[in-house]
């Protein structure tokens, strides 16, 4: 059953054959792809976890300063699933063409912001909930390598949103469990330094860093390679300020919500922080 599910989930359409096995095959791989998505600050965690409880508190608590940063890509990604779906729908590829396109450009807008975030401000916010000495430093460097990388996170969420979003959801789980993977085998070997230098915490996230990219850049690869139902054309890439507004417009609201939700995790990072390491890593 589930075979025929994920099976029927690559070149999907919505308006034929049964809906509620339609809906299944959509919202399967979707659930998985997600499930993939957050266990690479899971992973970490547990590589991280055989170091110090210093350690583990200051990847906790860059975690949850990332999730505020995610919820601005899940709103560009939003935008952009919404519209390539609609036109994709209406038959009008080029226009679906169009969005994707306009998305990566603000994709790689919001990575130099990530990255120049992350040169400036990772110190200072995680002092602002309270971290210090040893856990500020080790999450000062965990912070600012995922941020500085963070074209390949960015790129990784809209990568995904366009398959799911021209009616292909197996392919962007694929891409997940595969970049997920990588982390396991990779974290291991930068954070003890088996066959690298040992890296400690930056190299948990410089793991996650490069799992991310080469899973952005195989999904690009076949994005642009014309192997899915969206095919996409360098030749295409010029900015449409109308198109990235439309994006925009449409998954700030999203954003917001998601934003207020994860702020208050915010708060209590900072309650919890008072009462020392071994608090945060619980």
């Amino acid at each position: 059953m589930i075979r025929r599910l994920l099976g029927n989930s690559r070149k999907l359409d919505l308006t034929e054959g049964n809906t509620v096995r339609n809906i299944w095959a959509l919202a399967l791989p979707m659930m998985l792809g997600n499930i993939m998505q957050t266990a690479f600050n899971v992973v970490d965690m547990i590589w991280v976890g055989r170091l110090s409880s210093e350690a583990i508190a200051s990847v906790a608590m860059s975690g949850v300063v990332l999730f505020v940063i995610i919820t601005l890509i899940i709103g560009v990604s939003t935008g952009t699933q919404t519209l390539v779906a609609r036109f994709m729908g209406a038959g009008k590829c080029a226009d679906a063409e169009n969005v994707a396109m306009q998305s990566l450009i603000i994709g790689a807008v919001l990575s130099v912001a990530l990255a120049g975030a992350g040169l400036i401000l990772a110190r200072p916010i995680l002092q602002i909930l309270g971290a210090k000495t040893m856990i500020l430093q080790l999450g000062t460097d965990y912070l600012k390598i995922i941020l500085i990388g963070g074209l390949g996170m960015v790129y990784l969420f809209l990568v995904c949103a366009i398959f799911r979003a021209s009616g292909d959801a197996l392919t962007p789980m694929l891409i997940m469990i595969g970049a997920t993977i990588l982390n396991v085998i990779l974290d291991p070997l930068m954070i003890f330094g088996i066959g690298f230098p040992r890296m400690g915490v930056k190299g948990a996230a410089l793991a996650t860093v490069l799992s991310r990219g080469l899973a952005a850049l195989l999904g690009l690869y076949i994005l642009f390679r014309g192997s899915s139902r969206l095919r996409l054309h360098l030749a295409k890439l010029q900015a449409n300020i109308k198109t990235i507004a439309r994006i925009v417009k449409i998954g700030f609201p999203n954003s917001i919500q998601m934003a207020s939700r994860s702020i208050v995790g915010l708060v209590l990072m900072a309650i919890v922080a008072r009462y020392g390491s071994y608090a945060i890593a619980a």
